[in-house]
């Protein structure tokens, strides 16, 4: 069970590098260095990214550390898949943009 725990946080940790490169270039394609984290649990946390990771720590609150290693990754991989959904809209309305001013 462990090995199996293992080889799913492995999985999780290659995902989200992937999205965390794509969307890296697709700040730097678009020059946007104003784009915002915004929490969906506190609407004051508006911050950039680079604070965001600066200032980094774990939310409790999202991701409890009392669930299991399996409940953890998957709502990890959940809020993964929803960010990078967010990241798709978003490459598409800039490709809208750019085809319209072309």
């Amino acid at each position: 069970m462990l090995m199996a725990l293992n080889e799913t946080s492995a999985k999780l940790d290659n995902t989200l590098d992937k999205i965390c490169k794509k969307f890296e270039k697709i700040c730097f394609d678009t020059g946007s260095t104003d784009l915002r984290y915004h929490d969906s649990m506190d609407d004051s946390r508006i911050m950039s990214y680079r604070e965001y990771i600066e200032q980094f720590k774990w939310d409790f609150r999202k991701y409890n550390t009392k669930l299991s290693l399996g409940e953890l990754c998957a709502t990890i991989q959940k809020k993964m898949k929803d960010n990078e959904a967010l990241i798709k809209n978003y490459t598409d309305e800039v490709n809208a943009i750019k085809t319209k001013l072309g």
